[in-house]
Order: structure tokens, then sequence, then C-alpha cells
């Protein structure tokens, strides 16, 4: 996963098997950077980027219509979150350099702390 600075979106570079799959844009609440953590609210909406083509297409639209509808997103978040994922597809951040990197042989999976998860 990638986050990048002063943006509402991650972009996560996929792999099955291995082997490089794609890439989905993952529309975000502004991140707020911790000591040890990245927080954000998911937006709903996303984009998928196939490998094969590079094209986008959208995702979830019908539920994050609903969201709005609900109140779980105001009509101005949902603008803003429409108009990151334009601004995606317009630049194309992808490939990322990401795609071919395999952790090293022998790499242990790190292990989260004990108190990830208690907030301060």
């Amino acid at each position: 996963m990638i986050f990048p600075r002063n943006r509402r979106h991650s972009l996560w570079v996929f792999h099955e098997g291995g082997k490089h799959v794609g890439w989905y844009v993952n529309l975000e609440a502004p991140h707020v950077y911790g000591d040890r953590t990245i927080s954000t609210r998911d937006g709903i909406l996303d984009i998928w980027i196939s490998a094969d083509t590079g094209e986008p297409v959208w995702k979830d639209e019908d539920e994050f219509a609903m969201a709005v509808t609900v109140g779980r997103l105001s009509k101005d978040e949902a603008a803003a979150l429409r108009a990151e994922g334009e601004r995606v597809i317009a630049e194309r951040p992808w490939p990322t350099g990401w795609e071919n990197w395999r952790p090293p042989n022998g790499w242990e999976r790190p292990q989260l702390p004990a108190d990830w998860n208690i907030r301060a």
C-alpha cells in the first residue's frame, strides 16, 4: 500500500501466486499520520486497474450512492472523493515501481507489537 501525502487515496499493488495482477485505488478520508500508524476512513468508492489492460474501472458505485442517501457520506464528501478518483485516473500513477518487488528469501513476517491497538 502506498499512501501519498496530502491526498485522499491509497494505491495498492496486488499480486496473486507471485504474479502482479493489478492496482487498487482506495478512495479515503485524508490520512492522519501517527508515530506508528496511518489512520483514515474508507470512502467506499474505489478503482481497479488490471495489469493486463492498465485501464481503470470504477467499483462500488452503488454502495457509494447508498452511503450518500443514508447519510454515511455528505454530498460534499462524495464530490471530493469522486474528484480525487478522477485526478488519480488522469495522473495514472501506475506502475509504481513496486510491481516486481518480493521479500528477500529468509525474511520473516513482522509481528505487530502487543500494544498496537491501544488508543492513546
